[in-house]
């Protein structure tokens, strides 16, 4: 196009470059329309971007903007092409790789061992993590508690403090156990990196009372999951949201918790949000199912046999 515009200056005959690039006047012409079409789709999409990355997920990669903003219905594109414009129009965003090790091990967790490596997840309740992380808002640091079901990445519990303190873990705790009811999590697995918190006389009452195995990864790596949800929650959408005080953090957070669990599709969820992904195993998928299979505490996919 700028060739073309400005031939007279150049002395450019076009019919000449055209034959040199083995194209004719109608496919170049053709690719014209197809980019002023790519300009004035982008130019519709970009505002949705910055608003869902203001407001929701700050670092929301391509495709999980694609699915989660369906701009395959808006604009009738596939996935492929939507990440090729995202890069050419510099909309991607670089991956973060931080790894932030805040537990301190409780000498009892060595009393257990770790129960989910190499286990198959296929249902919910089966296994649950649990991890802390700490987020700086400002100048405050806070502090989360998570709870996190292996299965559906359904968020069960969550607690936010100015603390570390066991007290804390276990009000994340309870709003798991409310959250599924005493019957539905009997023998799950509570999977964490041996954090003290964890291992309070209380807490481990608590899930001996609830006949819940525990579970103990003996670094932070064998707790992955956990560990990733937690960078999900800090990097990505914890910084959607402004507060000044330990109740705005807490009010912020169960707000990212409904977002997270009722909103926010995630693509090993076959882009679903965790709640549609529990629904769509209550009804019985005809087709395959996905098992979890856990190495290390990270997840890998595995395909059975229908």
């Amino acid at each position: 196009m700028r060739l073309k515009s400005n031939r007279r200056q150049s002395e450019l005959i076009l019919e000449d470059l055209y034959e040199m690039l083995q194209l004719t006047r109608q496919g170049v012409f053709q690719k014209i329309r197809s980019y002023m079409h790519e300009v004035e789709m982008m130019s519709q999409i970009k505002p949705q971007i910055r608003s869902y990355r203001s407001l929701h997920d700050r670092r929301a990669g391509s495709r999980s903007i694609f699915y989660n903003l369906q701009i395959k219905d808006q604009f009738d594109i596939g996935v492929t092409k939507f990440e090729r414009l995202m890069s050419s129009h510099q909309m991607t965003i670089v991956p973060m790789r931080l790894r932030v090790i805040t537990t301190h091990s409780d000498m009892q967790s060595w009393n257990y061992d770790n129960l989910v490596d190499g286990l198959a997840v296929n249902a919910i309740n089966k296994v649950v993590a649990g991890d802390l992380t700490y987020v700086y808002i400002g100048t405050k640091l806070f502090y989360l508690f998570c709870l996190t079901d292996l299965c559906s990445a359904y968020l069960v519990g969550i607690a936010a403090s100015d603390r570390m303190r066991s007290m804390d873990a276990q009000l994340a705790l309870q709003e798991w156990i409310d959250c599924r009811g005493r019957e539905a999590i009997q023998n799950c697995i509570h999977h964490t990196d041996g954090g003290k918190q964890y291992f309070s006389k209380k807490y481990v009452t608590t899930l001996k009372d609830h006949n819940i195995q525990i579970s103990v990864a003996r670094n932070c790596l064998q707790n992955g999951y956990a560990e990733q949800r937690n960078a999900l929650l800090k990097h990505h959408l914890i910084p959607c949201k402004k507060v000044s005080d330990l109740q705005q953090f807490r009010k912020a957070m169960q707000e990212i918790k409904y977002f997270y669990n009722y909103e926010r599709k995630q693509e090993e969820l076959g882009w679903r949000t965790p709640a549609e992904y529990e629904k769509y195993l209550e009804s019985g998928p005809a087709e395959p199912q996905l098992d979890k299979v856990l190495f290390r505490g990270k997840q890998v996919k595995k395909v059975l046999k229908a």
